[in-house]
């Protein structure tokens, strides 16, 4: 209680000494590392220091926020994970956990992938057993692939594989669907030869939690055309929400969102995509949404003076 209360006292002194906000946990992906360091390097020119923590996947950050016990009060999780979560955790807690960890930021998507081997033709509504591996049981793809199975009504057998092997386990149809949770393009796909990425079929209930988009055909060579793929949002959560840290929150957004520009430039592939305006999450953060809603009016207002 003393660390918070000392970042609150500094932050009153408008910065005159650096503060540390403790560790922003992520799990262990290239591009989320890669984003993670730029938004610590933003914020320590502002003389706010973090650490990055790693862990497992989005759960395991997830359960630092919940159960702190040092200075773990950030982390960029992806958002089906929270929903994961909750519905595992809110009967041992007698309640919803997003009172305690509203979302702050919406930092892009990763796309969910899904490959199978190039000559099958699966009919959805008819074919619903599938044999799937999607990584560890706890990852980011295998929470995806369980919210595709609950959806859609399949019915999935878990299987073992790795990423040195899936490509085979695809071709001889040991595995019939190999789902992963990356932001594309991700360089560990990019030689992958003689299967092919499965369009699901449009469903409302999906389109309550990820996100339509599209893959143009230059992004992978075994792409023919463009395509529609499913993606999830990556955000920013915390378990500081009393009004008195207010202030950190409201600064943490501002030095994101006005950097934009220099993060686009300086990181397109992981930075192009985020859009600060999406909102729909069950819990986003009041202090933050209105902080992001001011500083998005003012940027439009000063860009609608320029010729």
């Amino acid at each position: 209680m003393i660390y918070k209360k000392l970042i609150v006292i500094l932050l009153c002194i408008n910065y005159m000494y650096a503060i540390n906000i403790g560790t922003i946990s992520i799990k262990n992906d290239d591009n989320l590392i890669s984003m993670s360091k730029d938004i610590q390097k933003i914020l320590k020119k502002y003389k706010i220091n973090s650490k990055i923590q790693i862990e497992n996947n989005s759960l395991d950050s997830i359960e630092k926020l919940i159960n702190n016990k040092t200075n773990n009060y950030f982390a960029i999780v992806n958002y089906d994970s929270i929903l994961e979560y909750n519905n595992k955790k809110s009967k041992k807690y007698g309640r919803s956990i997003y009172r305690n960890i509203p979302v702050i930021l919406t930092l892009g998507s990763e796309q969910l992938h899904i490959f199978t081997n190039e000559n099958n033709e699966f009919e959805f509504d008819i074919k619903k057993e599938y044999s799937v591996y999607c990584g560890k049981k706890d990852s980011d793809s295998c929470i995806s692939a369980k919210y595709i199975e609950k959806v859609y009504g399949f019915i999935f057998t878990y299987k073992k594989s790795n990423i040195k092997e899936i490509q085979s386990d695809l071709q001889n149809n040991k595995i019939e669907l190999f789902i992963s949770v990356k932001k594309a393009p991700y360089k560990g796909f990019l030689n992958f030869k003689n299967i092919k990425l499965v369009d699901l079929p449009t469903n409302f209930k999906m389109e309550d939690i990820y996100l339509n988009s599209q893959l143009k055909t230059d992004t992978y060579t075994f792409l023919d055309e463009d395509m529609h793929i499913y993606g999830v949002n990556r955000v920013l959560i915390t378990n500081i929400k009393d009004k008195k840290y207010d202030a950190l929150i409201k600064n943490m957004v501002k030095i994101i969102m006005l950097n934009k520009n220099y993060l686009d430039k300086n990181n397109k592939i992981i930075w192009e995509d985020v859009d600060f305006m999406y909102f729909r999450y069950k819990k986003f953060s009041k202090v933050s949404k209105n902080t992001i809603i001011k500083i998005d009016n003012k940027i439009r207002h000063k860009n609608a003076l320029k010729f």
